[in-house]
């Protein structure tokens, strides 16, 4: 359907899906860090079986930003924990993440994950940088940065469960490597 189109459920419909529910908001604005939190607050209270130990957010362009921004507030009692992020081209300025778009410094989002991709030629691609730098600070190795060619696009190459990476030896896709972090540190094995 139209939900489908140029978003996550289009590149993972014929993959496994098996343990992921993915939730795919499209808009043509930002999202709220509230607003994310309680999505996923909102299908746990329905009783949805949600194993809230291996959430994981991702989001492309603006979703990306809100990704970002949500991650960055991790320290909120309030929020839905989460265990990796996987932000895509997002909309960050330098002289936003300069005046504090980020809140702190990551340091809340020790022992996660987050896997940053971002086109060559995206005039974002200097804040995926400093975003990953950040991460691996207070968690070494736990931020990845994929710069592919191109702007401002393609992410549906990296969405489908075909694209793969060597990561630590072994080729992963987003969702094997998502399925390493937990917010306990109890990972998921990835399917062999």
């Amino acid at each position: 359907g139209i939900i489908a189109q140029n978003n996550p459920p289009y590149a993972i419909e014929n993959g496994d899906t098996v343990r992921f529910i993915v939730l795919s908001i499209t808009g043509q604005s930002f999202i709220g860090e509230n607003e994310m939190s309680n999505g996923a607050k909102d299908l746990i209270a329905r009783g949805i079986r949600i194993d809230a130990d291996h959430i994981y957010v991702t989001g492309l362009s603006a979703g990306a930003r809100s990704t970002v921004g949500y991650i960055s507030h991790q320290d909120a009692s309030n929020y839905q924990r989460v265990a990796a992020a996987v932000p895509m081209s997002y909309t960050l300025t330098v002289d936003e993440m300069d005046g504090g778009y980020w809140v702190g410094s990551f340091s809340n989002f020790a022992g996660k994950g987050v896997w940053a991709f971002t086109g060559k030629d995206d005039v974002h691609t200097d804040v995926a940088t400093a975003l990953v730098d950040s991460i691996n600070i207070h968690s070494p190795g736990n931020g990845r940065l994929t710069v592919y060619p191109g702007g401002h696009c393609c992410w549906m190459t990296y969405y489908d469960p075909k694209y793969r990476e060597s990561v630590n030896g072994k080729m992963m896709n987003i969702y094997e490597w998502m399925l390493q972090y937990s917010t306990t540190g109890n990972s998921v094995p990835p399917p062999a």
